[in-house]
């Protein structure tokens, strides 16, 4: 239903991402991935990046979603959770040297913090 009401009028930001919103919510990521898409041709709103992001690390698209988070981080280099991820991302693509990289940053820059396993 609420589809069908999004569905009546031109497309906008806002329509592509409460569908996507909708899509996600009944577990279709490939929809969802989509419309998060058409809505960043909007408006590149940066949580609405970081939700596609992680949208395609649902989908096992890992080379995109490395692509959003370097894009982001890039932007906001004090963000070290988004690096952590990225870091993470960075194994899951067999980058390692990139994912030692910014691990060994996080370390040096915040060791105390509990996101970040020192083993």
């Amino acid at each position: 239903m609420a589809l069908q009401e999004l569905d009546k009028n031109k497309p906008t930001f806002l329509s592509n991402y409460k569908k996507a919103m909708i899509y996600e919510s009944i577990d279709d990521f490939k929809k969802s991935a989509e419309f998060l898409e058409k809505a960043t041709v909007f408006k590149g709103d940066e949580k609405v990046k970081l939700k596609l992001a992680k949208t395609y690390q649902r989908l096992k698209i890992s080379n995109k979603a490395v692509k959003i988070y370097e894009e982001i981080v890039a932007k906001d280099s004090l963000n070290l959770v988004l690096k952590y991820q990225l870091g993470k991302l960075y194994l899951n693509t067999k980058d390692a040297d990139k994912a030692v990289r910014i691990f060994k940053y996080l370390i040096d820059n915040d060791a105390l913090n509990a996101i970040i396993p020192i083993n």
